[in-house]
């Protein structure tokens, strides 16, 4: 097997790792109050303080963007799985890379499902926006 259909296929692993790894880190809660770093604070002082709305800069579409950039580092191990899959045609070079694309494609889909289904934050609907007063 050519060590560039193997390379091709660790790397567009290495690339699926990391995407799933972003969208995780896109899930967490980034509020400061959840930080380990206020953990001594919380200790002292256990209720939490009054902060601004859940979805303040530049907090409210962080997960969004994780999931966005996970996105894209998984179509670039499809894409570049697929390309390798058209120039290597045996049977043990299209079960690694066809393994890797579906992989890809797996791990795709609901990471396109959770970078559009994430409304985004602070806008209004046209039908509730509250006219000014005078």
């Amino acid at each position: 097997m050519p060590f560039e259909v193997v390379f091709t296929a660790g790397y567009g692993l290495l690339l699926i790792a990391g995407a799933i790894g972003l969208h995780r880190l896109g899930r967490r809660d980034p509020s400061a109050w959840s930080s380990r770093m206020l953990a001594g604070y919380r200790a002292q002082h256990p209720e939490p303080t009054p902060a601004g709305p859940p979805d303040a800069f530049p907090h409210h579409d962080s997960g969004r963007l994780h999931s966005a950039v996970g996105t894209v580092a998984c179509l670039a191990a499809l894409l570049l799985t697929v390309a390798q899959l058209v120039r290597h045609h045996r049977p043990g070079e299209a079960v690694l890379l066809a393994g890797c694309a579906v992989a890809a494609a797996v791990v795709l889909r609901p990471l396109l499902r959770a970078a559009r289904s994430r409304p985004a934050a602070g806008r209004v609907r046209a039908s509730r926006a509250v006219p000014p007063e005078r």
